[in-house]
């Protein structure tokens, strides 16, 4: 039998020693030019993609050092334990006390996330309120959207007392 010409434990060696790779990088340490032979190969190991710059950069979750929010920053790229912008959004939406302006949102995640919030809008995955003149992204439950509305409306009262 011919053993396989690309091996899933080429690109493990790879991602270990180098922590983050592009697809460019890992078709170059296989000897490739397929992507195709490279997502078959990443199949077989436990990876990541990054949530910043499209999914650009891969590494294995085994060396992810994921914060207590769930997010991991290697050089610039981003990665989530929820995975892709969307989903890392609807999570940090839902999970919120208060809701996410998208300013808000942006500087959290440390990437632009309006496309994804007008994604999650669009599916009925996440509802919006205009707060004091400010669109607030909060959740689709209805016991966690009206706990976030009046933390926000409180957050408001608050700072409007201080000045």
């Amino acid at each position: 039998m011919a053993s396989e010409k690309y091996q899933s434990r080429d690109i493990e060696r790879l991602l270990k020693k180098s922590k983050v790779c592009t697809l460019e990088e890992i078709k170059r340490a296989l000897g490739t030019e397929s992507p195709i032979t490279v997502f078959r190969k990443l199949r077989e190991l436990a990876y990541q993609t990054s949530y910043s710059h499209s999914g650009k950069y891969y590494a294995l979750k085994s060396t992810c050092e994921f914060d207590d929010e769930g997010l991991w920053a290697f050089r610039k790229a981003w990665f989530s334990v929820y995975g892709t912008l969307v989903d890392t959004a609807k999570q940090f939406v839902n999970q919120s006390s208060k809701g996410f302006t998208n300013l808000e949102l942006d500087q959290t995640l440390h990437v632009e996330t309006r496309l994804s919030l007008s994604t999650l809008l669009k599916r009925g995955l996440v509802f919006r309120e205009k707060i004091d003149g400010v669109f607030v992204y909060v959740s689709k439950d209805d016991q966690t959207r009206r706990r976030q509305i009046v933390a926000r409306h409180d957050a408001l009262d608050t700072t409007s007392v201080d000045d």
